[in-house]
């Protein structure tokens, strides 16, 4: 429940010395809906409870009175005679009768139209008021309809915030499922570099370094490396032209396309980091975990990633097996 809530039942207790409170001071000085609230429902509590106990004795139960009020024809008709006969010679729970149905018109009135309690509770103050004059029954009837009305505002506050709940649970639920599917991404991503690292750490031989180069005009044959699925990394070495006038800030993009043309691999570089890469190794190494490079035709395409259609390098090259005896590309 939130603090809104907490605070209108205390008004609704009706015990002394509330307004006097500390907390339910500050409340209503902070609250705009507690403060126009909470005075209304306090003194319907207290009229409540000045009514005298011996003056509610001899006649209709609550249930019975809710019952002749919320449907009344089929009540009277299957309601004891005696019943129906004390409703129409007595002024009292006839009067509360008609207060019951007042306040569930009132009750219907706020959850379509959310005018408010309290101007719901100011009303049947005020009816109390006009009609003081006629007695303590018609005053025991009018407490008893502020009653119902106080015992049913709880419920009335749940079934207004259920869907509001329920909408936050769905979007609970939601997040939660997007959050272990990250997790298990991030556990297959995690145990995918702890095998490479195991690898790498246990590998004791020389990395493999194939280059490949642009196809001249009438080869028909493309430039073959022999993969062995053992190793850690294969290493390709490619050298693009970049042009002079381009600004070291501007990225490029290397993909690798499988026999289907499809993206296995990328990496992305600057103009900067691969100028600075092809001043110290005379080319760019691009590191290949072998489980990509399957027997078969590969490409090898570096472009601006704000222009994948401007080329500035293609490399066909063609995948062999470990196994296979000869290739026309040995490692270097």
């Amino acid at each position: 429940m939130s603090v809104c809530d907490d605070i209108l039942e205390l008004a609704a207790s009706g015990d002394q010395g509330i307004e006097n409170r500390p907390e339910f001071l500050a409340h209503l000085k902070a609250c705009a809906h507690c403060r126009d609230e909470a005075p209304g429902m306090l003194s319907a509590a207290r009229t409540i409870r000045s009514v005298p106990a011996p003056a509610l004795t001899g006649h209709l139960t609550p249930d019975q009175i809710v019952a002749l009020a919320l449907d009344s024809v089929p009540a009277a008709e299957t309601a004891d005679r005696r019943l129906a006969q004390h409703v129409t010679g007595c002024a009292t729970c006839a009067a509360e009768v008609r207060e019951v149905q007042r306040a569930e018109e009132a009750r219907s009135s706020i959850v379509s139209g959310r005018s408010g309690l309290a101007s719901r509770i100011r009303h049947v103050l005020a009816s109390l008021t006009s009609t003081a004059s006629q007695g303590m029954p018609a005053r025991l009837a009018l407490a008893a309809g502020l009653a119902v009305l106080l015992l049913a505002y709880p419920a009335f506050l749940g079934m207004r915030r259920l869907p509001r709940l329920q909408g936050e649970m769905s979007d609970l639920a939601s997040r939660t499922r997007q959050l272990e599917t990250q997790v298990r991404d991030l556990s297959a991503a995690l145990a995918t570099a702890n095998q490479t690292a195991a690898r790498l750490s246990g590998w004791s031989k020389p990395l493999r370094l194939f280059g490949l180069t642009s196809p001249v005009r009438g080869q028909r044959t493309l430039p073959s490396i022999r993969v062995d699925a053992a190793v850690p990394y294969v290493l390709l070495s490619v050298r693009p032209l970049v042009v002079d006038p381009t600004g070291d800030a501007e990225v490029y993009r290397v993909v690798l396309l499988d026999s289907e043309d499809r993206e296995v691999w990328r990496s992305e570089l600057s103009v900067g980091e691969m100028r600075e890469q092809m001043k110290s190794s005379g080319a760019l190494i691009l590191p290949i975990a072998p489980a990509l490079l399957t027997p078969g035709r590969h490409a090898l395409r570096v472009f601006p990633r704000d222009a994948p259609r401007q080329l500035i390098l293609e490399v066909p090259f063609e995948v062999v097996s470990a196994q296979s005896p000869t290739a026309t590309n040995p490692a270097q």
